[in-house]
């Protein structure tokens, strides 16, 4: 019989694989595109496809962790926009976070622009694969969206709001979660950190702050696919 264990155990259980990942993600990735773009597109669609549906399955499903539980929960509450799911939230998190990040990104390549990351980077993966490129933005654009969300975002609070709410557990939950969401984007360089870290707070914030995790991820989504086709 399988032991039994509390949903903010198996929160911990389900964070730690992913995270680790991302930390790995910059010394594999252009090693492994120097060698085959196929071999690159493997690994990334095996990390970001077919982990995360493992972790899923045998972690946080065969636990009863549900959709609910990692922030997937849209309040009814509708007399406040930012308690309610519909296009208005999003709308809003979406002008919230790409104001936040896109402000970020442009003063922190101003001051660090010495302090480049590495030589590769996904634009030129995505620009790599031609008349696939677009489909590639959208994968990218959709699993970054869907799993970074989960894993920074819904995990961390999952495991941590167990004792309560407390403005203590709230500010180590957006310290915490910005400090490694930035860090497993450092092949972007000092400036690529900076920008990540703090879009990475905001987002915790407003996770907090709606506890629905729609709005976070639409953003990301958007975000992050306004970025790859500029690239």
């Amino acid at each position: 019989m399988r032991p039994y264990l509390d949903k903010q155990s198996v929160a911990l259980l389900a964070f730690f694989p992913s995270v680790a990942l991302g930390l790995l993600n910059a010394l594999w990735s252009e090693p492994l595109y120097k060698i085959s773009p196929t071999l690159f597109w493997l690994a990334d669609t095996t990390q970001w496809l077919l982990v995360p549906l493992l972790i899923w399955l045998l972690v946080l499903r065969s636990h009863k962790i549900s959709f609910a539980d990692i922030g997937f929960r849209p309040s009814t509450n509708n007399r406040n926009p930012l308690q309610s799911f519909g296009l208005g939230e999003c709308a809003l998190a979406l002008f919230i976070l790409g104001f936040a990040y896109f402000l970020a990104d442009r003063a922190a390549h101003a001051v660090f622009w010495r302090y480049g990351g590495s030589s590769f980077g996904y634009g030129i993966a995505v620009a790599g694969l031609a008349d696939f490129k677009y489909i590639a933005v959208i994968y990218l654009a959709v699993t970054a969206a869907l799993v970074e969300e989960v894993v920074f975002r819904g995990l961390p609070w999952l495991y941590l709001s167990k004792g309560g709410s407390g403005t203590a557990r709230k500010i180590v939950y957006v310290v915490f979660t910005s400090v490694i969401f930035a860090a497993t984007h450092s092949e972007q360089g000092l400036a690529g950190v900076v920008s990540s870290f703090a879009y990475g707070g905001v987002a915790a914030m407003l996770f907090l702050r709606t506890r629905n995790l729609y709005p976070v991820v639409f953003s990301h989504f958007v975000i992050d696919v306004f970025s790859f086709w500029q690239k």
